[in-house]
């Protein structure tokens, strides 16, 4: 929920709209998990090292967007 609200913050200073904030961020919160539902049947059916490999690429992206986010939002508000 916290994640959802930050995300809504973010899209509304860069759309200007709050209600395009909150259509991008659901609706890419369930589409990315309904594609995280459809893998998650494929990767445990595979070895465990695989989930491990998974496991390290997500706190890898969560790292890499938390550092990236920034400065691409305000590259993009910059227009």
């Amino acid at each position: 929920m916290f994640l959802e609200m930050g995300f809504i913050q973010k899209l509304t200073l860069l759309t200007g709209k709050p209600v395009f904030g909150v259509a991008v961020t659901l609706l890419s919160f369930l589409v990315f998990s309904g594609i995280g539902s459809l893998l998650s049947e494929r990767i445990f059916r595979v070895a465990r090292t695989r989930i491990l490999l998974a496991v390290i690429c997500i706190i890898v992206i969560g790292i890499a967007e938390t550092i990236f986010l920034r400065a691409g939002f305000e590259w993009l508000v910059g227009f």
